[in-house]
């Protein structure tokens, strides 16, 4: 793992595999479960984590049904006090497109699937989330943290979009461009994979010092990913 000093480490966790037969993009839609391979991915990851030593102080996670749950694995794992270590955040949730959930993949044949932005009518702009507004509160949540946890190791447990999301921004790129222009990323972020960020706190830098992507263990290559 990244060698540091007394920097502010956050690690960007997406949640398990959804129970969702009928691969519908569920977006923000409420009631989306995690399937039992989910639950095992979720410990995985956290097992993961605590073999290798890395510490967690507090744990946020979006408000969602499928990250409530992969929560659980990483808070019974860490044995951390609900209430106080544990923080729902709405800064994290999933992209909201809502255009698209409740369809399935199936019902837009042509489009690429980590741009969604760029796909929607005109007429629904308004309520769907521009990757701009993503950013931005990508880095609300992220100058959030280091302000109130200096120093200190924090899991955010949230979602695929905004994972991707991230990668595109701290590299500087758009959702256009694909995912085959990031450094060291998937097709798409994989259930329960894990970006680990290292913030210098004398530096006002908005971006990571580092920043590294970790697979899932339980998670194998061109296994599904919505």
């Amino acid at each position: 793992f990244l060698k540091m000093g007394e920097k502010t480490k956050i690690y960007l966790i997406r949640h398990g595999e959804v129970d969702n037969p009928k691969r519908i993009i569920y977006g923000r839609l409420p009631g989306f479960k995690m399937s039992e391979n989910g639950h095992k991915q979720a410990l995985s990851s956290a097992n993961y984590l605590k073999n290798l030593s890395v510490k967690c102080d507090v744990l946020y996670h979006s408000p969602l049904l499928r990250t409530r749950e992969t929560s659980k694995h990483f808070i019974s794992t860490y044995n951390l006090d609900e209430s106080s270590q544990v923080k729902e955040e709405p800064l994290i949730l999933e992209n909201k497109l809502p255009y698209f959930d409740g369809k399935t993949r199936e019902d837009f044949p042509n489009i690429n699937h980590w741009d969604r932005y760029s796909n929607v009518p005109n007429e629904f702009r308004k309520e769907n989330e521009t990757f701009d507004e993503l950013k931005e509160r990508l880095k609300s949540f992220l100058n959030k943290v280091r302000k109130n946890h200096k120093g200190k190791s924090v899991f955010a447990i949230s979602h695929g979009g905004v994972t991707l999301g991230l990668w595109c921004w701290i590299n500087n790129k758009l959702p256009t461009e694909g995912i085959s222009s990031l450094p060291t990323m998937e097709r798409y972020p994989t259930y329960c994979c894990i970006t680990e960020m290292v913030f210098d706190d004398n530096l006002e830098n908005e971006k990571p010092l580092e920043i590294r992507y970790h697979r899932c263990p339980e998670i194998k290559k061109d296994q599904p990913f919505i």
